[in-house]
């Protein structure tokens, strides 16, 4: 007896599970193999095992073979949608749904069109939060939590380390506008001030451009806290600028650079954009280290099944590390085992791609589960004429798309869970960048589905830290706090500066004028005007070291912090030796400034003053007092200078010996640039101590020539002169200020805001020095003129000498008086007695009177010998 074919067929499928049994059932699979976009390659490789590991599960769908369609994307909107209209137009497949997109721009082009076909879509790696709009996307599902779902923790992190002042850099991307909204709603309940800045790195501008007016408005303002959301090839660039223009005060990990945290792992190695930026990969990976990343879902750690909290069981009863090797293994297979090229291209999107094929052949089974006959939907559309799928409101399409909303399972990429309609995930992991690779360092828990966000919920989130390799937590600030202290002691350093000046100014044009005659208001204020050129120069030499020291040199236990000309990173020891001997350096240098300030000064009057001395003749104690007046100052102020010589010169071999590879030829102060500091610091370091040396030999040789040169001018040119020197060193020292506030102030206030801070400060100079009270002030004798250079103890001294001098004229000249009383009494006399022997009058004399011995007295005898 014969079997038909066919019953022997059905007989077999029923009792053996073979593929040309079951009915087969397409899905549309679209994602970005190629092109000039972001790629996923290795897409399929992970497709195939998951539909593999469903297929041996014997529980879903038994009596169907899911088979996908790939299509390349190549991460173009436009080309996505023509594979779309392509695949269901020729109408040789029908397609159950449609699976993918990769990346947003592919993905929402797709999804504002696929429901009205009736077919259900599930993205694997589209993470722009406008995907979540139900509306124009009313049968998408996406199978990677949204970039909102990030919101809350970057907040909360900023709320825990009491950040107050935060800058947010958008590209300039429709993707990006949803999460800096909501990030900026969050932050105005969190009482954080916050500035928002356009990145625009297609050419739309120069970039060197927007990169320098970004950097002024951040730097300008003390922003240090700065949340990017961006790509990675903005990424690359805005960091590659950043560095060429010497703005590490900018950059990590002395600034908090917070990104989203799905770039992978070879974010930094894009050969065009670097090319285009000129730097290389390595480059941009050490300068991103200590940059921070916040990822809704699992990083690269648990894709490679490296983490413990991944090692349960999931839905395949394997754990992730299992998956991955066998992962790993069918993806080798596949490429001829090019494990360099598997390393490259794989990437945690895999681990996606895994379980959103789970997700929809579980809805799938769910529909079967409702009593669907999925192969009578799939016949019944293979005969439709018309090219017209299912209707918008099909069975069908929302039985599919509420299965798959309502899966909840343990899969490669960790827990899978919907709210709304994408996956969610309650945890967002803190991740670090570490030489291009983004390492997890900790997680926020208890996130809220960002729909059901409110200001409380914030409060529940608690963010567990873990050791970073480079960005340091305690470190970390948004310097607002010391900018307000900068901004207030250079403005008044400045204000004190300025009123010397001006001061000294207005002394200068009266002395000129008046020549030292009827100087009825000048103000006699020697000590004063000391006092407040020393507070001011302390103040600015104060915020000079606060802007060196301040959060500049960071020390870290790791090594790599710093690399050499080759890329080699250096030993953990060189950096914090080099740190150690530049801060041990900053308070000697701070010493020596102020030293110069004082001894230098000091020179010019005491020399004058000992010249001065010698034109009063004042007795030798007097003179000695003055000479070692004038001998110490000019000895300390030699002193100085070759201390200040040495110390420059130790510091730069210190630096050059310890940091930098034997035999570099790159000037000393990059490897400061590499511990923390940036260019624009040293400079001005090594500019103020220039200037400070000329300064001081200017000083001690204006003391020496005039000690010489002086020596036989008269006193009232000696005052003239006095003046002038007094009023060059004021406006030495005011052009030090001027250069150092300049680096100063170019941190924290912006260029357009120097007019303004300059009109005011005229203001406040021009009030205080009318407001000037009167003091009377003669100049009564030019010889004995108190200038404003002699210290107040001298003053006295000479007021002192005055007061003895004019009583001893005062009684010469009453002496004189009576003698020229006697000499005209003796002329009377003498003119009467010509007058009587003239006319032979008698001539009487009084008589002279006999004087009686006294007899107490014992008359002596002369000595003849004597």
């Amino acid at each position: 007896m014969k079997i038909p074919l066919l019953s022997l067929t059905a007989v077999l499928c029923i009792y053996i599970q073979v593929a040309i049994c079951k009915q087969r059932l397409d899905i549309l699979g679209l994602y970005p193999k190629s092109g000039n976009g972001w790629t996923e390659p290795f897409v399929e490789y992970s497709a195939e095992l998951a539909l593999k590991h469903i297929q041996q599960n014997g529980t879903i769908l038994t009596d169907y073979e899911l088979v996908i369609d790939w299509k390349n994307t190549e991460c173009n909107g436009g080309i996505a949608l023509k594979e779309f209209v392509d695949a269901l137009g020729y109408q040789t497949k029908t397609y159950m749904a449609v699976f993918g997109g990769g990346c947003a721009v592919a993905t929402s082009q797709v999804a504002a069109l696929s429901y009205r076909y009736g077919l259900a879509q599930i993205a694997y790696a589209s993470t722009a939060p406008n995907l979540g709009n139900r509306n124009l996307y009313p049968k998408f599902v996406r199978g990677v939590p949204s970039d909102l779902n990030a919101v809350p923790a970057r907040a909360r992190f900023i709320q825990q380390n009491n950040w107050k002042r935060v800058a947010i850099i958008n590209e300039q991307d429709p993707i990006f506008v949803a999460s800096s909204h909501f990030m900026e709603t969050v932050l105005d309940k969190l009482n954080v001030d916050y500035r928002v800045e356009d990145f625009a790195p297609d050419g739309t501008l120069p970039l060197e451009q927007q990169v320098s007016t970004i950097a002024d408005n951040l730097r300008g303002n003390g922003y240090r806290i700065i949340i990017a959301n961006m790509y990675e090839d903005a990424a690359i660039k805005i960091f590659c600028e950043l560095h060429k223009k010497g703005e590490n005060y900018l950059l990590p990990p002395i600034a908090t650079w917070i990104f989203l945290g799905w770039f992978t792992d070879q974010w930094h190695k894009k050969q065009d954009v670097l090319d285009e930026v000129g730097c290389t990969a390595e480059q941009v990976a050490e300068i991103s280290n200590g940059a921070l990343g916040f990822l809704g879902a699992h990083s690269e750690n648990n894709f490679r099944g490296e983490t413990e909290d991944n090692e349960q069981p999931n839905i395949v009863n394997k754990s992730t590390a299992e998956i991955y090797q066998e992962y790993k293994s069918l993806a080798l297979s596949r490429i001829g085992d090019d494990i360099v090229r598997f390393e490259k291209e794989s990437d945690r999107h895999d681990a996606y791609v895994y379980d959103s094929i789970w997700t929809l052949a579980l809805a799938l089974q769910d529909t079967v589960n409702t009593g669907m006959n999925l192969t009578e939907i799939s016949q019944e559309n293979i005969l439709q004429a018309n090219s017209i799928y299912f209707s918008e409101d099909s069975d069908y399409s929302n039985a599919v798309y509420t299965g798959m909303l309502k899966q909840n399972f343990i899969g490669w990429s960790g827990k899978v869970e919907f709210y709304g309609h994408e996956r969610f995930y309650d945890r967002v992991q803190v991740l670090e960048f570490v030489n291009g690779s983004l390492i997890r360092r900790g997680e926020c828990e208890n996130i809220p589905y960002y729909e059901n966000y409110t200001d409380d919920t914030i409060n529940q989130i608690m963010c567990i830290q873990e050791d970073y390799m480079y960005f340091n937590v305690e470190a970390a600030t948004d310097g607002i706090e010391n900018t307000h202290v900068h901004i207030a002691i250079i403005s008044i350093g400045i204000l004190l500066s300025f009123c010397i000046v001006a001061y000294v100014t207005i002394l200068i044009v009266v002395i000129i004028v008046g020549k030292f005659q009827k100087l009825e208001s000048i103000k006699n204020s020697s000590p004063i005007l000391t006092c407040i050129i020393l507070t001011g120069n302390y103040l600015l030499i104060l915020a000079g070291v606060f802007y060196v020291t301040n959060d500049r040199i960071v020390e870290h236990d790791n090594s790599g912090f710093m690399g050499n000309i080759e890329g080699e990173p250096a030993t953990t020891e060189v950096c914090e030796t080099a740190n150690c001997k530049l801060l041990c350096m900053l308070p000697v240098s701070l010493l020596l400034v102020a030293s110069s300030l004082i001894f230098g000064g000091m020179i010019g009057k005491a020399s004058l003053i000992y010249l001065l001395a010698v034109k009063l003749r004042f007795d030798l104690g007097q003179k000695v007092r003055l000479l070692v007046q004038f001998a110490w100052p000019l000895l300390f102020t030699c002193v100085d200078i070759i201390f200040v010589i040495i110390w420059s010169l130790v510091s730069s071999l210190v630096m050059k010996s310890e940091v930098l590879p034997a035999g570099s030829d790159i000037t000393p102060f990059i490897s400061v640039i590499q511990c923390g500091i940036s260019a624009q610091q040293v400079i001005a370091s090594d500019v103020f101590i220039g200037l400070l040396i000329i300064y001081k030999i200017f000083i001690v040789l204006i003391g020496l020539v005039m000690a010489y040169n002086l020596r036989n001018v008269k006193i009232k040119s000696l005052q003239y002169w006095g003046t002038i020197t007094w009023t060059m060193y004021n406006m030495t020292i005011f052009t030090l200020v001027l250069i150092l506030s300049f680096f100063l102030i170019q941190d924290y206030v912006t260029k357009r805001a120097v007019l303004p801070v300059l009109i005011l400060i005229t203001v406040i100079l021009t009030a205080s020095i009318t407001g000037l009270p009167p003091v009377y002030y003669r100049f009564r004798d030019p010889h004995l003129t108190q200038n404003v250079f002699m210290p107040s103890g001298l003053r006295v001294e000479i007021r002192n000498d005055e007061v003895m001098l004019k009583n001893q004229v005062a009684a010469l000249q009453s002496d004189r008086t009576e003698l020229k009383s006697e000499i005209e009494d003796l002329k009377s006399t003498n003119s009467e007695i010509i007058r009587r022997m003239t006319s032979s009058e008698e001539i009487f004399l009084p008589p002279i009177e006999e004087k009686t011995p006294d007899p107490t007295i014992e008359e002596k005898t002369p000595d003849p010998n004597n």
